[in-house]
């Protein structure tokens, strides 16, 4: 089993990231609730939260804001296509 707490705290650390500015989990939070709600955007960013500590720690690399306006700058218009497996 988990630690039961884990959900809770990063749930927490969502919320303080959800209120703060110009970082790009700010703009991902924000995004995200205006598609999804609240509840899968603490879920989502809580999960791009672990994925960054861990190559934080794999890599041995400080953490580097991506900036607010991160997701502005992508094309809107690109499509991530999967190929079937044959």
């Amino acid at each position: 089993m988990g630690n039961t707490y884990k959900p809770a705290m990063l749930g927490e650390v969502v919320w303080i990231i959800s209120l703060m500015k110009d970082n790009d989990l700010y703009a991902q939070y924000h995004l995200i609730v205006r598609r999804r709600g609240k509840r899968k955007a603490i879920v989502a960013v809580s999960q791009s939260i672990l994925v960054m500590i861990y190559h934080m720690l794999r890599h041995k690399k400080p953490y580097s804001d991506l900036g607010a306006d991160y997701f502005d700058k992508m094309p809107h218009g690109k499509k991530i296509i999967i190929s079937p497996v044959v």
